[in-house]
């Protein structure tokens, strides 16, 4: 066997450097043409001696179909001897280890096979329309590719009416490995080949047929005539004789898979179809399927029985038939000029590839040559693709399909051809320059794919930049894309000015939903504006809303709004647009434009002024912030929270939790830079920081003022758009500021100002708690205070009359050391609620319990109500008093426009106020009522510099007055009210409640309208009577004048 291989390695060496470039291709060792060529070795010298040697192994049959001890697979070339003595040796190779390496590690997906064969079927056509083109007479030619599955012989084949192959080139293209004869033709045509769309360049895709068929047979007829069978089974070898099956009408060929077993999906319909469709649907010549079609008929029936006089009776049976069907009917419109294609075209096929039902809202369309030549067609769709909605970065979504000469070669690369960022672009690239490897599955890196890249992306911004001339068109895309752009913000330095222009965001100025653009901004800027401001918040509400742009607002300055990780990470890599910084207007020491000497100077007297506050309120807050300090952008709130220069915005920090809480990290409380405590900064014009100021120069440490500045702190963080640590203590505060329970108990208990003064001498260890929830026991306070020392009494506080637990108490020591012990315990919590321990210097008892004075005060006809419900009705009042005596008035008390939770109630003698007095304790609201007497009010002297107050009626009253003015009316008036406060007068038939003009308000006036003068004169005695306590206005309304809008100077004025 050696011999013979060395002799038939020492024959002519055709085209050995094309072998070998082949197949380095396929990652093995370089082979001369010899070693590759698998033909008879009868063909050889020296075969007879081979023949004569195989004969004496009792073997009769040719060496090229014997499975058995294959001596020419290993061949091996003699060596060259060079004159200084060295030998040169070429390589050698097993040839059935390389087809075995050819079939089954080229290619990833079997299915690839029929791709190839439907390839090689498309050149042979191509070759023949050429040629026929070419030669003089030469007819009109048109190819045709026919696929034919029968499942009972589980075969599939697949014919062409093509170019046909000699003997010659059945054993040069199917005998020889690598050798490509479609690119030959190419070669052998010169320039001319530039007009051919021939696909073939590697010269071993037919062998994937390999993949599902243990037997091919090819059976092919040029036009010599001679009809010939190429026929190998297992690619261990192969036979070449002539062919008498059926004839071959003109030229062609006819290539027979006889499938393995585990490959009987391949004889049906419906896989051979999708196939076609995704890997040839663009193939230039028409690829026609047999397919099985069932139609269903109506036939009489015979078994049925017939009556006479009606019509036979039918059925439906169904009917089976074979026909051809055509799979590539789609065109390949990338490979025409723009100019030749209709916009329906464009629509058409992109509902058809991409497998789309919208319509697309933009294309383009274009070609590149040059250094790398290629087409391609981009499209931008109207609507979110299904599985981008649940997965913006999905990765079974390919952007890009691949071609080659209308081929379909792969969607799936690891370098893509597009960004993820443009990810929702559906398009086809056809190009020749890409780097493929032989199995035309897998994309090589290579610098042809970075420009090819870089033009697609250029193209598709070109596009989008159309789109966002047309505001409808660029409003939908913003919707549905407008993330996308901003990733592409992030991570594409390289066109990040672009998409800056493209990218939309949400202003506190811009009332489309859709946002606005940066250019937008920058055009709407106020004069003297310097920089473009940005905060995060989770709506645009509260970004309005937030504290931090106060000032902001109160310049004009619009202001962006980051409504989540993606718009918060793009801004802050902006750095500049234009000429102007990008910031966050959250962050401390951001720029918010020019101050005044004026305004310079107040801020820094009221840091000097708050100086010691600051430093209290930081003492009580402890780590929960960085730095207190006077703010220069607070203007209606009383504190805000803002982030240092690295810190991370609430928003951000939202996310980061939400991230390892999916990931199942444990970031401890955001560590890090995301964990920086934020600034507490103070307005130092608002009432609740001037109080706060207060507290803090009556004492720093007290409790009261710590729980001041805790819960300033709280508002704070609500505001600014944080998460409180511990809401239930917040809601504790809350609850507590409305209640109204810790100034009650203080003022029950007289606790001492501070848990750091001694007790008094005498009173020994004695503590008072507030604050406590009304679910404590004697067991539990003896468990809290058990390490402080022992406790020898217990005394909860109740309202006298109602018996209802105050929420507070006091606690008897044994000693004074111990109550000391218990006050390091002031804040600590209790059922959810902070207690107040402090040391009590006296105990104070009132007469009757808490709710009310042991000394109801000197009897008059009016009281005095305090410890009310905020939301007390006037009718809960009323019926708490009735069985005492009639009431004339109700007088509620307000400060700032809130109710103070007391009021004044007149009655209209003092024996019925006697009685609402001896309800001290009463329930009014849930709330047991403060009651006492109140002191006779003297009625003012009149200032005779002063026009008086009058009730009645100042003008005449006009002809035919049917309209009254009323004035001086509660806020708590209603048409109800005003129609019963009127029955005794008549009938009420209009009412109109007058607003201010610019903020809405309702201004307390109104005019009512009678059905007759009549009523109207009795209407106006009523003048000067009360309504939920106000004395009501009464005056005659002038008649409304035609042309000048009517009413008096009353009705002009609102």
């Amino acid at each position: 066997a050696r011999s013979t291989s060395r002799h038939v390695g020492g024959g002519a060496l055709d085209n050995s450097a094309e072998m070998i470039s082949r197949l380095a291709l396929l990652l093995v060792a370089s082979l001369s043409s010899a070693a590759l060529v698998a033909r008879p070795l009868s063909s050889f010298p020296g075969a007879p001696r081979a023949a004569a040697s195989s004969a004496a192994d009792g073997d009769s049959r040719p060496l090229n179909v014997r499975p058995a001890r294959r001596p020419a697979t290993v061949l091996m070339a003699d060596a060259a001897v060079a004159e200084d003595g060295s030998e040169t040796f070429e390589f050698e190779a097993e040839v059935a280890k390389v087809m075995d390496i050819i079939i089954n590690s080229l290619y990833s997906d079997k299915d690839i096979f029929l791709r190839e064969l439907i390839s090689n079927a498309s050149d042979a056509c191509d070759k023949k329309r050429f040629l026929s083109l070419t030669e003089d007479g030469g007819s009109a030619y048109e190819g045709r590719i026919r696929v034919v599955a029968d499942k009972e012989t589980n075969t599939l084949t697949i014919e062409d009416n093509g170019i046909g192959l000699t003997r010659k080139e059945m054993r040069e293209n199917l005998g020889r490995i690598a050798q490509s004869g479609t690119k030959k033709f190419t070669e052998a045509l010169g320039s001319g080949g530039d007009a051919t769309n021939l696909i073939g360049q590697f010269g071993v895709g037919f062998y994937s047929a390999f993949l599902v068929a243990d037997k091919v047979t090819v059976v092919s007829k040029s036009a010599d005539g001679e009809q010939l069978k190429w026929e190998s089974a297992a690619a261990s070898a192969y036979t070449i004789s002539q062919d008498d099956s059926t004839p071959i009408e003109g030229t062609g060929t006819r290539l027979t898979l006889h499938l393995k077993e585990d490959a009987d999906k391949y004889v049906s319909d419906y896989t051979l179809r999708d196939m076609l469709k995704r890997y040839s649907e663009f193939i230039s010549f028409p690829i026609a399927l047999w397919t099985e079609k069932t139609e269903y008929e109506t036939v009489p029936d015979p078994d049925a029985e017939a009556t006479e006089g009606e019509e036979p009776p039918t059925k439906t049976v169904p009917k089976t038939s074979n026909e051809w069907e055509t799979i590539n009917v789609a065109k390949p419109i990338w490979m025409r000029p723009p100019k030749e294609v209709e916009e329906d075209e464009y629509s058409e096929f992109y509902k058809a590839t991409f497998r789309a039902y919208d319509e697309p809202d933009a294309h383009v369309h274009f070609s590149l040559e040059g250094q790398v030549e290629f087409r391609a067609l981009l499209y931008l769709p109207s609507s979110v693709p299904w599985e981008l909605s649940q997965d913006m970065f999905n990765d079974k979504v390919k952007p890009v399909k691949l071609y080659v000469k209308r081929v379909f070669i792969s969607e799936n690369f690891e370098e893509q051809l597009l960004p993820r960022w443009l990810s929702f672009i559906k398009g086809v690239v056809d190009s020749e320059d890409l780097p493929l490897n032989v199995s035309r599955e897998i994309l090589q890196k290579s610098k042809v794919l970075s420009i090819i890249s870089k033009r697609l992306v250029r193209k598709a911004l070109d596009m989008i930049g159309d789109i966002a001339k047309d505001e409808d068109k660029f409003a939908r895309f913003s919707s549905n894309f407008g993330r996308y752009i901003k990733v592409g913000v992030i991570e594409d330095r390289d066109n990040k000015d672009a998409l800056l222009k493209l990218a939309t965001f949400t202003s506190t100025a811009e009332p489309k939903a859709s946002g606005t653009t940066l250019p937008q901004y920058v055009d709407r800027m106020k004069e003297g504006q310097k920089q473009i401001y940005y905060v995060s918040a989770a709506s645009k509400a509260a970004a309005a809303s937030s504290p931090v742009i106060e000032s902001l607002r109160k310049k004009g300055y619009e202001v962006l709004v980051a409504l989540d990780q993606i718009d918060e990470i793009a801004l802050q890599g902006v750095g500049k647009f234009g000429d102007f910084d990008v910031v966050d207007a959250a962050k401390e020491n951001v720029d918010l434009g020019e101050q005044s000497d004026e305004e310079k100077a107040e801020v820094e007297e009221a840091k000097k002024s708050l100086e010691a506050t600051c430093a209290a309120v930081k003492a009580a807050l402890g780590d929960k912030v960085d730095k207190v300090e006077v703010s220069s952008r607070l203007t209606s709130s009383p504190s805000a929270l803002v982030q240092p220069q690295w810190g991370m915005s609430p928003q951000m920090q939202r996310f980061m939790k939400a991230q390892a809480a999916a990931t199942g990290d444990d970031l401890g409380g955001l560590g890090g830079m995301g964990g920086m405590a934020a600034n507490l900064e103070l307005n130092p014009a608002h009432a609740a920081v001037r109080k706060l100021k207060g507290l803090v120069a009556a004492d720093a440490n007290a409790t009261s003022t710590r729980d001041y500045a805790t819960l300033l702190y709280d508002v704070a963080a609500v505001s600014s758009g944080y998460e409180l640590a511990d809401p239930a203590a917040f809601a504790a505060r809350v609850v507590t500021l409305m209640t109204g329970e810790a100034e009650e108990a203080a003022e029950e208990a007289a606790p001492a100002t501070s848990a750091a003064t001694p007790a008094a001498e005498g009173e020994g260890g004695r503590v008072f708690l507030g604050n406590l929830p009304w679910s404590v026991t004697d067991e539990q306070i003896k468990e809290v205070f058990a390490k402080c020392g022992e406790i020898t009494k217990i005394e909860w506080l109740t309202h006298a009359d109602s018996g209802k637990f105050k929420g507070a108490g006091f606690l008897q020591f044994a000693s004074a050391a111990a109550a000391d012990a218990a006050t390091k315990l002031n804040g600590n919590d209790l059922d959810g609620r902070a207690m107040k321990v402090e040391i009590a210097t006296a105990k104070k008892e009132r007469a009757g319990g808490a709710a009310g004075n042991s000394d109801p005060g000197e009897p008059s006809n009016s009281i005095f109500l305090g410890n009310l419900a905020w939301n007390i009705e006037e009718e809960t009042v009323r019926a708490a008093f009735k069985d005492c005596g009639a009431i004339s008035r109700i007088k509620w008390v307000e400060k700032d426009g809130e109710f103070r939770g007391i009021a004044f109630i007149d009655f209209e003698s003092v024996e019925a106020a006697t009685k609402a007095v001896a309800l001290n304790g009463v329930d009014l609201g849930g709330r047991p009522a403060r009651i006492n007497f109140s002191k006779p009010r003297e009625p003012r002297p009149a200032d005779p510099n002063k026009p008086q107050r009058t009730y009645k009626p100042q003008k005449e009253k006009p002809e035919g007055c049917v309209e009254l003015f009323i004035g001086n009316l509660p806020w708590s008036i209603d048409d109800d009210k005003i129609t019963n406060f009127f029955k005794s007068a008549g009938t009420v038939t209009n009412v109109r409640w007058l607003n201010d003009r610019e903020t809405q308000e309702f201004k307390g006036v109104g005019f009512v309208t009678f059905s007759s003068t009549e009523e109207v004169d009795k209407a106006v005695e009523l003048a000067g009577e009360s309504i939920d306590g106000r004395q009501i206005r009464i005056d005659y309304a002038g008649q409304k004048k035609e042309g000048n809008g009517g009413g008096n100077a009353w009705q002009k004025k609102w």
